[in-house]
C-alpha cells in the first residue's frame, strides 16, 4: 500500500464506499421487501376480515330491526326491499372474508378461520332468512295490531334461538378475527 499513489488509494476507497453502499442499499431493498409483504398480509387479511365482520354485525342488526319495524305496523313492501338488500350485503360480507382469508397463508389459522367464517355464514343467514320468511308470510295478510301481535309471538319464540346461535358463532369469527388482526399488526411493525 506504500507503493500505491495518492490517486490510488482515492480511487480504492470510493470503490470500497460505493459496494458498501450497494450492500446497504441492497439490505435496505430487502427489508422493505419483506415489510411489504407483511403489510400486504395484515391489510388484505386481517383489516379487511375485520371490516367484514363489523359490516356483517351490522346488517344483521338491521334485518333484526326491519323484522321488528314491520311488525309494528310499518310498510312491508319498503322494509322487504331494504331486507333482501341486506342479505345480499351479508351474503357478499362473508364472501369477502373468505376470499381476504387466503392472503393469511397456510396453516392451522387459516383453516380455523375458514371453519369459523363457515359456521358463521350459516348462523347469521339461517336467523336472517327466517325473519325474511316470517316477514314474507305477511304479504296478503290484515296487518291488524292482533295479527302483528301473533306474528311478533311466533317471531320472538323461533328467532331467539337462530339469533343466539348466530351471535354465539359470530362472536368466536370476531375474536379470531381481532386476535389476527392484533398478532399480524405486530409481525408487521416488528
Amino acid at each position: 500500500m506504500k507503493n500505491l499513489s495518492l490517486k490510488t488509494k482515492f480511487g480504492a476507497l470510493a470503490v470500497l464506499i460505493i459496494v458498501g453502499n450497494l450492500v446497504t442499499l441492497g439490505l435496505t431493498l430487502f427489508a422493505t421487501s419483506s415489510f411489504g409483504d407483511r403489510f400486504s398480509s395484515f391489510y388484505k387479511a386481517g383489516v379487511e376480515i375485520q371490516r367484514q365482520t363489523l359490516a356483517v354485525a351490522r346488517d344483521a342488526n338491521y334485518v333484526s330491526r326491519l323484522s321488528r319495524s314491520i311488525m309494528l305496523g310499518d310498510d312491508l313492501q319498503k322494509n322487504l326491499l331494504d331486507m333482501d338488500k341486506t342479505i345480499d350485503r351479508i351474503r357478499a360480507g362473508f364472501t369477502a372474508m373468505t376470499a381476504a382469508s387466503r392472503f393469511i397463508g397456510s396453516g392451522d389459522f387459516q383453516r380455523q378461520i375458514n371453519k369459523e367464517i363457515e359456521a358463521s355464514q350459516i348462523d347469521t343467514l339461517a336467523f336472517v332468512a327466517d325473519a325474511r320468511e316470517r316477514m314474507k308470510a305477511l304479504e296478503g295478510t290484515t296487518q291488524s295490531p292482533e295479527s302483528l301481535h301473533a306474528a311478533w309471538t311466533a317471531y320472538h319464540k323461533a328467532a331467539t334461538p337462530l339469533a343466539e346461535t348466530a351471535r354465539d358463532s359470530f362472536k368466536i369469527l370476531s375474536e379470531s378475527a381481532a386476535h389476527y388482526l392484533e398478532s399480524s399488526r405486530e409481525d408487521t411493525v416488528s
